[in-house]
């Protein structure tokens, strides 16, 4: 064990902190809820909490600002520029079919989480990746909540968010109250023409952006005109300003201290300070790689595989989705800049009983920039990564495809990543991060499979993949706390509530069992706003004690 465990263990055994542990400074305050991270989860929940009066505390590990706009440097290995990007400080390498390589995901850090640089394409589901339906199999046998549950929280996120966009037309009769997309260009007005000729049913994307003058879209970094949608903006500012939570910034929690039932305090760091804190309940939203190494951390005596982890499953299970970068001319030469996030189709998503994704629109111009990273992050991982003068070559490479696009749209085949228990993250013998991904030969014929299939149908246009067959979207990480009606399968119960801990919740990505086709970001607020409720009515129960102790804590 870290000594922070091992202090850890000796205090809940009834013994005297070791001698060579750090000093703690106890918060004086008792709070109803503890939220661990402010991304798309825990920012949600909190503004959803805090509307109800609830007392609320924020802890973030990364700044209150960053710089906002496109950075000069993408992808810098010094903490110090990461942090001030918004990104998460410290690289991390994942082994890939026993490979080393390097994580190239997008993960936030800083008040708004990863919100601060994502997409802001905010889908919803499809009734098939909650469960069985007559024509579909479920890889896990269904979620332990229906469609029909998440349906009113979907729609609150939608609004909460401002999406906009317009139905999809494989949808059915799936109620929709989203925002009037903008204005579509002569280039979008083409190639929904050329999808639809192609026999696709394109609509407009569902994407949470406003669409100011000037806008960029801004993916990859924080949005400086404050017209994308950010959890930090439209949840954790509000929360603070009008409903009176509290958040502390630059905190990086270490450890949770729990008895064999319940949660009672937990441990950060701020400026080289320990702080404890302690509440009724405690919500961990750090992200779907963060949120299971906290719980291993938190291994005690009572909970010797790691808080919440009697079924051996905290940490395993790990999804992406695969990302499929097409650049994609229209028919007809369309004197415009290329379109951005305009454009999804959902032809992909399943095929008998195969399971795809999205085909979506995701950039208005091929950036040198963005390509080189592209090209850098596969250089890195295979044999040529020693080459030299590879870095000079790669530019000159990236400036003449720049050059090439020309007005091609640049679209993302998404297509869904399974559970397998062996993809997981953990703590080496050391107590550092370990993250292991062995890609299953189904995902690659999956893949290929819908490739050939988009290929297929967009013959008739001028069209060209990006990447090799398999790409990990590292950003979408999710799984690795999954929630579901079988302790011994499962971390969390179906209110994403920790089955062996009665007062601790998960509400970022790792609660997710299946990855599905669509970006999770929708998903994750709109089950944020369902364990909210949860929690809110847990707290009014008489019988729910100041300390959180009872029998029925957190059970609605």
């Amino acid at each position: 064990m870290r000594p922070e465990a091992d202090m850890l263990a000796d205090r809940n055994c009834g013994a005297a902190m070791s001698r060579s542990a750090p000093a703690v400074i106890d918060d004086p305050d008792l709070w109803d809820v503890v939220v661990i991270g402010t991304g798309m989860g825990g920012a949600t929940l909190g503004w959803r909490l805090a509307s109800q009066r609830v007392k609320i505390l924020f802890l973030e590990k990364g700044r209150l600002e960053v710089l906002a706009g496109r950075p000069a440097a993408e992808s810098s290995p010094d903490p110090e520029t990461r942090l001030r990007q918004g990104r998460w400080p410290d690289n991390l390498d994942m082994v890939v079919n026993g490979r080393v390589v390097p994580l190239q995901g997008m993960r936030g850090c800083g008040v708004g989480g990863s919100t601060l640089l994502y997409a802001a394409l905010l889908e919803r589901l499809e009734s098939h990746d909650f469960g069985l339906t007559l024509s579909m199999p479920h890889p896990t046998g269904g979620w332990p909540v229906s469609m029909a549950e998440m349906e009113p929280y979907y729609e609150l996120a939608e609004q909460l968010f401002r999406v906009s966009g317009t139905r999809d037309p494989l949808a059915g009769e799936v109620p929709l109250r989203l925002k009037e997309p903008r204005q579509s260009t002569r280039l979008d007005a083409q190639l929904i023409n050329d999808l639809e000729t192609a026999g696709l049913h394109p609509y407009r994307c569902h994407v949470g952006i406003a669409y100011t003058e000037g806008c960029d879209e801004c993916l990859g970094h924080a949005c400086p005109r404050q017209c994308k949608s950010d959890a930090k903006r439209l949840c954790v500012e509000p929360a603070v300003r009008h409903f009176g939570a509290a958040l502390r910034t630059e905190c990086e929690v270490r450890f949770i201290e729990a008895d064999s039932a319940q949660a009672q305090a937990l441990i950060y760091v701020q400026g080289g300070v320990h702080r404890r804190v302690r509440a009724r309940i405690f919500v961990l939203a750090a992200g779907a790689l963060e949120t299971p190494l906290i719980l291993l951390r938190s291994a005690n005596t009572y909970h010797p595989q790691g808080l919440a982890n009697s079924s051996g499953m905290v940490g395993r299970n790990l999804m992406f989705h695969v990302v499929n970068w097409l650049a994609l001319w229209p028919s007809r030469w369309v004197r415009e800049a290329a379109t951005g996030k305009a454009i999804s189709a959902r032809d992909f998503y399943r095929s008998g009983t195969l399971r795809g994704g999205v085909l979506q629109s995701v950039a208005r111009k091929v950036y040198s920039g963005d390509i080189l990273a592209v090209f850098q992050a596969r250089l890195d991982r295979s044999r040529l990564r020693e080459f030299p003068g590879r870095k000079a070559l790669l530019r000159i490479l990236a400036k003449g495809i720049e050059r090439l696009a020309g007005n091609a749209s640049i679209l993302a085949l998404l297509v869904e990543d399974l559970p397998y228990p062996e993809n997981r993250i953990e703590l080496d013998l050391a107590g550092r991060p370990r993250l292991t991904y062995d890609i299953p030969q189904e995902l690659v014929q999956r893949n290929t499979y819908f490739r050939k299939e988009v290929s297929k149908r967009l013959r008739h246009n001028r069209h060209f993949w990006l990447n090799a067959n398999i790409e990990l979207n590292e950003g979408h990480a999710c799984g690795t706390c999954r929630f579901g009606t079988d302790p011994k399968a499962s971390v969390l119960d179906a209110d994403c509530r920790a089955h062996d801990v009665a007062n601790l919740y998960v509400v970022d990505a790792s609660f997710m069992p299946t990855s599905g086709g669509v970006n999770p970001g929708l998903t994750i607020a709109a089950n944020a706003l369902r364990v909210a409720d949860v929690i809110v009515r847990a707290l009014a129960d008489p019988s729910y004690s100041r300390n959180g102790r009872n029998s029925a804590a957190g059970v609605a």
